[in-house]
């Protein structure tokens, strides 16, 4: 099953994505079991690993692509 993972780093740029979007979260991927699609500063957009990902994190939450009719195609995008 395809996830939205929401993330909250301590970094001060994450602080300050939260401040200007008034949101707890200041960093998004798709997760898709232990691997984790996501936008880097440095690296662009990777596939990485679930512990890669939440490295750095204060908080996550994972919510399913439920909404979509056929969430393995948001994976393949």
């Amino acid at each position: 099953m395809i996830n939205i993972l929401f993330c909250s780093k301590r970094l001060l740029i994450s602080r300050l994505i939260k401040g200007a979007t008034w949101s707890d979260w200041s960093h998004v991927g798709l997760l898709n079991g232990e691997e984790v699609i996501e936008a880097s500063m440095l690296h662009g957009v990777r596939l990485t690993t679930l512990e890669k990902a939440l490295a750095g994190t204060d908080s996550h939450l994972a919510a399913p692509v439920s909404a979509c009719q056929h969430p393995e195609m948001v994976w393949k995008a």
